[in-house]
């Protein structure tokens, strides 16, 4: 009597699969799976800064184009921070500092970025595209 009742009650218990198999050679059911994937960035292809020996005219120009991977959807930001907590180049020998600007452009030609400032989240920027961020 007591394998009949434990019998019935494992009979009565719900089911794991969406739509279950009959008993024989061959059986199908069918379960539904769910997945969430978190939003992931990576960002690729940023280099130090080579900007060479300045000529004493006009501004030193130094563009950058990098990749950002991300296999969420819409748009994302950019946060630029240094060690100083500033954008500056400060000499090894001397208490020279020269400061400089960051601008970030979103469509490829580095020509009407959008500056940020130091720790600052930049604007949106379109995440279908090449970017480039421009020091200036």
């Amino acid at each position: 009597m007591t394998a009949i009742a434990l019998s019935g009650a494992l009979l009565t218990l719900p089911a794991m699969a969406e739509e279950q198999g009959s008993l024989g050679t061959t059986s199908t059911g069918k379960s539904d799976v769910s997945l969430t994937i978190a939003d992931r960035v990576q960002i690729m292809g940023m280099d130090d800064i080579p900007l060479g020996t300045y000529s004493d005219t006009g501004d030193l120009v130094y563009n950058e184009a990098y990749c950002v991977y991300r296999n969420g959807a819409g748009n994302y930001k950019v946060n630029v921070t240094t060690d100083d907590a500033e954008f500056k180049v400060v000499s090894a020998n001397a208490s020279d500092e020269v400061a400089f600007t960051v601008r970030v452009d979103g469509d490829n030609d580095a020509s009407n970025g959008a500056a940020i400032l130091h720790g600052a989240d930049s604007g949106n920027i379109d995440g279908r595209g090449d970017n480039r961020l421009r020091r200036r």
